[in-house]
Order: structure tokens, then C-alpha cells, then sequence
């Protein structure tokens, strides 16, 4: 064969394709979509769609232009059906569950359209729930014949965790004044579908597919501060101590602080105290003194911090001085700091070296002694493990990280003060005659 007939031949073919694609290109079928959807009436739709197809296409409402502006409008519809599509093809009448092809992907269910299609949309009439352990929990429409295990393909099958021996139905009777609770296997259902315990369901049931307990948990504890792997540690929750998680973090002795380390449970910090939430409801003004005292304790209370020391659990692994964890456990182990911090009234307030011996007074001396106007009667020894404040003596012990606070003496005004006096001792003055007066008549 020559060229020129090989060049003719392929134009011819090619000719031929595109023709076939414009002529399918302006073939279009009509299909009839009513029922329960936004927009009834007849659409024309390629031989390529699918009965999905024309449903959306009916069910769209295009947006309106208001004062300039797309707003989509709001239809109010009765719920469409998925699940009992009729479809009425010729002499023919086809139910379709087109949920079936969504989730599990039943072409089946969602066939081409043909021309002269009559998709019939009806509204939802019953429903069930299903959660717990499955992949997609949620509501589902329900059809007739369906038993728990179709509802449970629907909701993309069971997860790893779900404990087959039990489901638990919760089925309402006496026109839903009532419900009852139905347990059944779901290993026997899995295993024969035609059992009685893949159960025939009805309108209303909630279905819970219950965890296996414990299953894979994940659990995990913070550790932070001055160790070699400050990261986050899983657990078990039932048999990991504090010691084991320190040991996987490698604790830097030569500048940790286990003394003054934080050990927060998370648990108990989420709980709440009812009388101090009752106690910041009202003024201190009218609290009791116990409850007043309550109050400052509880402002300055780190709620959920362990009292523990740290090294101790180190040292005696797995005996009571040790600490099981929990899950949110938080450790932070601070760098050792061997200062004193004196603040206030001071001439050189800052950081003072801790030395071992010395008072409250050796330390304010340090920083160049009191300042003027300071309230010599009134210094504070604030401490560093637990935030207490106290009024110190020469014999109050002065640690690492304490803070000692020299306040100021308020300022007065001597002659406002004079004048206020004077006002107040003229006023008695006055109301002394006035009685006088009125007990000589």
C-alpha cells in the first residue's frame, strides 16, 4: 500500500471518530425526576450519566443575585431518599439503593439512564441510628428487610476495637413512651446472616457496638525540663511507674533539681471544688474567716501537684515512695538554682547567692540593706517549692529559690490628714451641744 493511501485511510478514521463524537455529542435523553426533591420536571441528560446524575440535577437550585449579591436560596423539602429509588423503565419498575453505591460502591445500584427514564424520589420514611465502635456512625435510612449487619455495611463495617459478644439494641415500643434493651451476638451474626441474632430491624432502633475495654490504649505523660529526651512517653496506665519514665528520659544530675520538681496529675486539675466556686461567687467582705483563709489557700494551691520527692522514687523503684501514672501525667524537672531573689524596699533588689546558715537578714544585707521607707515589720519569706508566704524570724530556714520581699510604707499626707481631724473633732463639737442644749430644756 502506498503512502498517499496509508495518509488517506488515517484521515478517513480520524474523520470518522470525530463525526461519532459531535453525533454523541448532540444526543441527549430525556428523564423524568419527581417526588420528594427540589426541582420536579424533565431533564435532558447525556447517555454517559447515571441515575445519580439526573437526582442532583434536580435537586440543584441556583443562586439569585440580590442588591448585587450571589445568595443561594433556601428550599424547605421533606428529606429525599436514597435508599428506596424507583425507577420505572419501559414496562419495567427497578427499586435502586443509591446509598449502596455511595458507600460501598454498588454500580448495580446506580445504572446509566436510558431515554424515557422515570425516577421516582420518594421522602424518608424510617431511620436508625448506629455508634460505637464502627467506622462511620451516624443516622441511616432503613428499608424493609434490612437487619443490623446491612446497616453496619452501611456504616463502613466494624472497627478492630468492637466487642462482638454483646450489641445492644435500644428498641422504643408503646408508640415511643417505652423502649426496651436487646443484646445480641455479633460473632454468631457474622458467621451465619441468616441467624437470629442478625436481627430484623425497625424504625427508631439505636444500635451501640461496645469497645473491647483497654483496647490499644493511648495513654502517654509529659516530661520536660532539664532531662536528655524531654518528649512525650506512652504508658500503659496499669503498671508504668514514675522511675521507669525518668529513666527512659536520663535525668541531668549535674544540674537537676529533683527537690523542687512539678509532678501535675491533669485528671485532678480538671476537677471542680463546688465550695471554691462557691467562695468566688460572693465579696470576701462577707466570708467567714475559715472560709476566707480557704479562699487565699485555694488561689495559691496548684491544683493536681503531687508532693513527692522525685528522688526518692528514684532511689526505691516500685515501692510506695514510687508514683503509677496516668494519662496527662505532667513532669517538669527545673535546673538547680541556688539563689535567693530579694525584691521590694531593698537598695540592690535582685539575685543573691544562697549560702547555707544564713537568715532573712544576712540575705537583705546582701543587697545592700533596707531601702527608705521600707516595712521592716512587714517582709515575707515567699517559698519557692510551694508558693506559702510567711513572716520570718532569724530562725526561719531560707532554701534555693525562695523570694524575700521588703514592702514600701504608704505615703501620707500630714496636713489632709490634719484637716480631716479638725473637720471630724468640729462635728462632735457640734453634735455635743446639740445635746447639751436639748437636755437643759
Amino acid at each position: 500500500m502506498s503512502k498517499i493511501s496509508k495518509i488517506i485511510i488515517f484521515f478517513f478514521v480520524i474523520t470518522s471518530a470525530l463525526s461519532g463524537q459531535i453525533e454523541l455529542s448532540e444526543t441527549l435523553y430525556n428523564i423524568s425526576v419527581v417526588g420528594a426533591i427540589k426541582n420536579p420536571g424533565v431533564y435532558r441528560l447525556f447517555p454517559t450519566s447515571r441515575i445519580s446524575e439526573a437526582i442532583s440535577m434536580a435537586n440543584y437550585v441556583a443562586p439569585v443575585i440580590v442588591d448585587g449579591e450571589i445568595v443561594q436560596q433556601e428550599i424547605e423539602l421533606t428529606r429525599s431518599s436514597f435508599r428506596n429509588i424507583i425507577l420505572k423503565r419501559q414496562d419495567e419498575e427497578i427499586k435502586l439503593d443509591l446509598q449502596k453505591f455511595f458507600l460501598l460502591g454498588c454500580e448495580s445500584e446506580n445504572p446509566y439512564i436510558q431515554d424515557g427514564d422515570l425516577i421516582i424520589v420518594p421522602a424518608i420514611q424510617k431511620e436508625v441510628f448506629i455508634f460505637g465502635s464502627v467506622n462511620k456512625p451516624g443516622n441511616y435510612e432503613l428499608i424493609n428487610d434490612d437487619r443490623i449487619l446491612n446497616i453496619v455495611d452501611l456504616a463502613l463495617g466494624l472497627q478492630e476495637s468492637a466487642f462482638l459478644e454483646e450489641c445492644l439494641i435500644i428498641r422504643y415500643v408503646e408508640n415511643g413512651s417505652k423502649f426496651v434493651e436487646i443484646s445480641i451476638n455479633l460473632m454468631i451474626a457474622l458467621s451465619d446472616h441468616s441467624s437470629e441474632e442478625n436481627l430484623l430491624l425497625e424504625h427508631g432502633d439505636r444500635i451501640y457496638i461496645k469497645s473491647l475495654p483497654d483496647y490499644h490504649p493511648d495513654k502517654s505523660v509529659i516530661v520536660s525540663g532539664e532531662v536528655n529526651y524531654p518528649e512525650i512517653y506512652p504508658i500503659d496506665g496499669l503498671t508504668t511507674n514514675f522511675s521507669e519514665i525518668l529513666k527512659k528520659a536520663e535525668i541531668k544530675p549535674e544540674i537537676s533539681d529533683l527537690e523542687n520538681a512539678i509532678f501535675v496529675r491533669k485528671s485532678i486539675s480538671k476537677e471542680i471544688d463546688p465550695e471554691f466556686e462557691r467562695l468566688k461567687l460572693i465579696s470576701p467582705t462577707e466570708m467567714t474567716f475559715l472560709e476566707y483563709e480557704y479562699f487565699k489557700a485555694k488561689i495559691r494551691d496548684y491544683q493536681g501537684k503531687f508532693s513527692i520527692n522525685l528522688q526518692l522514687a528514684l532511689d526505691n523503684p516500685y515501692s510506695e515512695k514510687d508514683v503509677l501514672l496516668k494519662d496527662e501525667d505532667f513532669i517538669y524537672i527545673p535546673q538547680k538554682e541556688l539563689t535567693v531573689t530579694i525584691s521590694g524596699k531593698v537598695t540592690n533588689p535582685g539575685l543573691v547567692n544562697f549560702r547555707y546558715g544564713m537568715n532573712y537578714l544576712d540575705y537583705i544585707n546582701c543587697a545592700g540593706g533596707y531601702a527608705w521607707r521600707a516595712k521592716k515589720n512587714k517582709v515575707r519569706l515567699i517559698k519557692g517549692k510551694t508558693g506559702i508566704w510567711l513572716k520570718p524570724d532569724k530562725d526561719t530556714i531560707v532554701e534555693p529559690g525562695d523570694e524575700i520581699f521588703v514592702p514600701e510604707k504608704p505615703e501620707y499626707n500630714y496636713w489632709t490628714i490634719t484637716k480631716e481631724t479638725i473637720v471630724v473633732l468640729s462635728q462632735i463639737a457640734t453634735l455635743f451641744l446639740v445635746i447639751q442644749n436639748a437636755s437643759t430644756k
